[in-house]
């Protein structure tokens, strides 16, 4: 039998990750334990293993083996036991300081095959601005961020976020560019300044596997605007289905223009005068994969779990919505 490792980043090594926000712990927590319950039930010829550190509880099933970090014992030194020709890793990492390109790049290096995209676009997709400027460069509609400040609009709204980052931490809207100017001499974080663009946003959930995509889900995001904090504070499963025609369309460009997606990847979009733009490319898991189920019934949580457990016998078809349902964050 072959051993598929699960390594959710800030739940296996959260002795390294002090910026991080107690609820995107929870959030890791949920996602993986949801995950498991899903790939038990279709794995009948591998081994789920599980990296998870001592400080946060197990959700013990019979067919989950446990790899239990502390302060002595690292992940790392649990993968030197297996042999990389008959074992698998799935990483969940955070892009914040590069965590997750780094971490791909170590477990690579040691021979193991991520089931995750390929380097070279995780790399490019861990900043914001190198991922604005590639999608420029190969003709898919985005949004932009301003790059000489010398020639910004200085009446418009403006979003400041950071180059790198944890879900919505740390993302301001300010009215003008002399807001702009005072909080800049607050911060101390790489950034990227983008004008506020009013319209409706959300996020994609797709599969991509041997040049093939299947789009999952179209959600809609939950947004709280507090002073000068905009948080995204949940999601509504399902919320943007009355778009799915324009979101494959969407999605096959995509396909065709970036090859070395796998996987489960996200994208955040907006619409921006009756078109779509894509804000952001998560090549991972994202916190609305717990709501799919309940959303779009098992068929979509079983076919998650069998791409990754190495299946590949599936059609591209929709899986119609039962119900949009609320996940807050």
């Amino acid at each position: 039998m072959k051993n598929l490792i699960i390594i959710e980043y800030l739940t296996a090594s959260p002795l390294k990750t002090g910026f991080i926000q107690r609820e995107i712990f929870e959030e890791g927590l949920k996602m993986v334990d949801c995950l498991i319950k899903e790939l038990i039930k279709r794995s009948k010829n591998t081994n789920i293993i599980v990296v998870r550190n001592e400080n946060f509880k197990k959700l013990y099933k019979k067919n989950i083996t446990y790899l239990v970090t502390s302060k002595r014992k690292n992940f790392i030194n649990f993968l030197l036991k297996y042999c990389p020709k008959e074992t698998e890793i799935l990483l969940i990492a955070p892009e914040s300081k590069g965590i997750l390109k780094s971490v791909f790049k170590s477990i690579d290096d040691m021979g193991f095959n991520l089931l995750l995209s390929n380097y070279s676009l995780i790399n490019k997709f861990s900043s914001k601005k190198s991922t604005i400027t590639f999608l420029k460069k190969v003709g898919l509609p985005c949004v932009d961020f301003i790059g000489n400040l010398s020639k910004i609009d200085k009446s418009k709204e403006i979003i400041l976020k950071p180059n790198q980052g944890a879900g919505s931490e740390n993302i301001f809207i300010l009215n003008n560019y002399f807001d702009l100017k005072k909080l800049l001499k607050k911060i101390n974080f790489p950034y990227i300044i983008q004008y506020f663009k009013k319209g409706i946003v959300g996020s994609l959930n797709v599969i991509f596997i041997e040049n093939r995509n299947i789009l999952l889900s179209c959600n809609k995001h939950i947004v709280k605007i507090t002073g000068q904090k905009i948080q995204q504070v949940g999601s509504i499963i399902g919320g943007l289905e009355e778009y799915r025609s324009d979101f494959q369309d969407l999605i096959d460009i995509i396909n065709f223009k970036i090859k070395g997606f796998f996987g489960l990847v996200n994208f955040d979009v907006i619409r921006v005068k009756e078109a779509w733009k894509i804000i952001e490319i998560n090549p991972r898991f994202s916190t609305t994969y717990c709501g799919l189920k309940e959303a779009y019934g098992e068929i979509m949580t079983d076919l998650i779990s069998d791409i990754y457990l190495g299946r590949k016998d599936f059609e591209n078809k929709i899986i119609p919505l039962k119900k949009t349902v609320k996940i807050k964050f």
